[in-house]
């Protein structure tokens, strides 16, 4: 039961750096995209985390999330993006230590359905989200180091 506790964590923590950094910004929309659709995969992944928790005789409250307040289209310094997308993706990278003594235990606990769902859904969409994220970080820290360049010279 503590691994579907530990899970919910996990899942919530990605939602939250998600949606905060999904609203501070709308100048960037192919990130602002990418971050829309990771936080509704996250949402689908407590939404199933949830209903294994209340399986298991778990009394779990669906986390809430704040409305993030918008103050509009802000500039965002290019670093701020690259600090934003190392600090989701140094979570997804945790995440991902934790997870496979999470599919262990579950498998040694004889717990075949949080195992699956673990191996089937947790592991699955936080490997392509973590892929995706170190992609846009790459591009990301080009872009800010060619726009450096040209402004040194």
């Amino acid at each position: 039961m503590a691994t579907v506790d530990r899970l919910l964590a996990y899942a919530t923590s990605l939602c939250e750096l998600y949606a905060a950094a999904r609203w501070e910004d709308t100048s960037v929309p192919p990130l602002r995209d990418l971050f829309a659709q990771h936080l509704a995969e996250q949402y689908g992944l407590i939404a199933s985390l949830l209903e294994r928790a209340r399986t298991l005789g778990m009394n779990m409250p669906r986390p809430s999330f704040g409305s993030p307040i918008s103050t509009g289209a802000q500039t965002i310094d290019c670093n701020d993006y690259v600090g934003r997308l190392r600090r989701i993706l140094g979570v997804q990278e945790l995440g991902q230590c934790e997870l496979e003594g999470m599919w262990r235990q579950a498998n040694i606990d004889g717990d075949r359905a949080t195992y699956d769902l673990i191996v089937e859904e947790v592991v699955r969409i936080n490997e392509r989200q973590s892929w995706l994220v170190a992609e846009q970080l790459v591009r990301l820290s080009d872009a800010c180091a060619l726009r450096q360049q040209g402004s040194v010279r």
